[in-house]
């Protein structure tokens, strides 16, 4: 069974918004790519009372578009995830400088949180509060790669699950997919060769 980015560092209690987790693995969800996306929401009939079943039509430049529970969820736990990695390669950058591969990594993980901002706000979904504990930096270059190794498969993982959930979205599947390549295709391959 798979594990959420929460379930990221062993032993360590990781808290996003109301969300506790307590942990004894490493895995995590999925990530990537620079992709901005240009939706506005113009309008909202309703409000989602959290059911799979229940529905809010929003208007999507120009087109409407139904915005299920499963798509709040699917949304919210993607960005809760690129922000806990942003959070982890923060502390990362902060202890060890601006050295690669996680400078650039960082800079790309703020990307990514931005584009899944957009993504909600274009389908009228709260933006969910940031991690309010992520795992402190490792103590040496080579841990912290291995950290980062274990938060961007998580994020590949994550996307892998999400990615089912999100057909009737074409921006959101266009977005899932762009942060999962990069995930699998850039930050884990340079992540990998550090370790």
């Amino acid at each position: 069974m798979k594990k959420s980015l929460l379930g990221l560092v062993a032993g360590t209690a990781l808290t996003l918004g109301a969300t506790a987790c307590s942990t004894s693995g490493t895995t995590g969800a999925s990530g990537a790519g620079t992709t901005t996306l240009a939706t506005s929401s113009t309008t909202s009939a309703s409000a989602e009372s959290g059911s799979q079943g229940t529905t809010a039509v929003t208007a999507v430049t120009g087109t409407t578009v139904a915005t299920t529970a499963g798509l709040t969820t699917a949304v919210t736990k993607a960005l809760q995830s690129e922000s806990l990695a942003l959070e982890a390669y923060q502390r990362i950058v902060t202890a060890f400088g601006g050295v690669s591969p996680f400078s650039g990594i960082l800079t790309g993980e703020q990307q990514h949180v931005s584009t899944l901002e957009q993504v909600a706000q274009g389908h009228s979904i709260a933006l969910p509060p940031g991690p309010s504990v992520a795992p402190n930096a490792p103590t040496t270059k080579t841990a912290a790669c291995q950290l980062g190794v274990g938060l961007e498969q998580g994020l590949v993982d994550l996307y892998d699950n999400l990615l089912p959930q999100v057909t009737r979205y074409p921006d959101v599947t266009r977005a899932f997919t762009a942060l999962r390549t990069v995930a699998q295709g850039s930050y884990l391959p340079a992540l990998q060769r550090c370790v």
